[in-house]
């Protein structure tokens, strides 16, 4: 027997919930017209993202659904790690930091990655639970790219410690 993770769009295997409603619950949490009370380089991020419900599959639990979602994101990883190393001498400026990140992520590559995410039923809605894996994607692969530093950092200091 063979599977296909993918659904066609707009259906759910609970045919009787269709997609767009775990759509609008997701939207209601990510979109916001108020990016004012964000630093820059942050509601440059959440612009540049967008997440799509492909599908979704109920889980043992009646409450419980998991669905594949495509998110589109500013791929700035690697660009942010070469921006921060290159100004690590300089110092601290909120302002000028905000602006060359918010710069990155407008010049930066859009990427496509499909991420799991859940969702819990909440009475008549449903409230999204996101991955790790999904919330890196949406910020443009900052958290891993930051967790990876400090597996560097962590390595060079345990080597200096045993030499």
């Amino acid at each position: 027997v063979i599977f296909n993770k993918k659904k066609a769009k707009n259906t759910a295997i609970d045919s009787t919930i269709p997609v767009t409603d775990f759509q609008k619950a997701l939207d209601d949490v990510l979109i916001t017209d108020d990016y004012s009370q964000m630093p820059l380089f942050l509601s440059s991020l959440k612009q540049a993202s967008s997440c799509e419900v492909i599908s979704v599959s109920p889980s043992e639990d009646s409450n419980t659904y998991t669905a594949l979602v495509s998110v589109k994101y500013a791929d700035v990883a690697s660009d942010l790690v070469n921006y921060l190393e290159e100004n690590t001498s300089t110092t601290f400026d909120e302002e000028k930091l905000n602006k060359d990140i918010a710069e990155l992520v407008s010049n930066a590559e859009q990427a496509t990655s499909e991420c799991e995410i859940y969702f819990i039923k909440n009475e008549d809605s449903y409230s999204p639970i996101f991955t790790e894996e999904m919330i890196d994607k949406m910020y443009g692969g900052i958290y891993s790219a930051y967790y990876n530093k400090l597996d560097e950092v962590a390595s060079e200091l345990s080597g200096r410690n045993r030499g």
